[in-house]
C-alpha cells in the first residue's frame, strides 16, 4: 500500500468518526453534555481565537 492510499484511508476514517459523531448528537443518539457536536466545539475555538482576551494574560 503506497502513502497516498493510507492517507487517504485515513482522512475517509477521520471524517466517518466526526460525520457519525455530528449525526449522533443531531438524532439526539449521544448526550450534548457529556460529548458536544463538533460543529460546536469548532465554533468554540473559533470565538476564543477571533476574541483579543484569550492572548492576554489574567491575573
Amino acid at each position: 500500500m503506497n502513502a497516498t492510499t493510507e492517507r487517504s484511508i485515513q482522512a475517509a476514517l477521520l471524517v466517518a468518526i466526526v460525520g457519525g459523531w455530528q449525526l449522533g448528537v443531531m438524532a439526539g443518539v449521544i448526550d450534548v453534555f457529556f460529548f458536544p457536536a463538533p460543529v460546536d466545539i469548532f465554533k468554540q475555538i473559533v470565538s476564543w481565537v477571533i476574541d483579543a482576551s484569550f492572548y492576554t494574560r489574567s491575573p
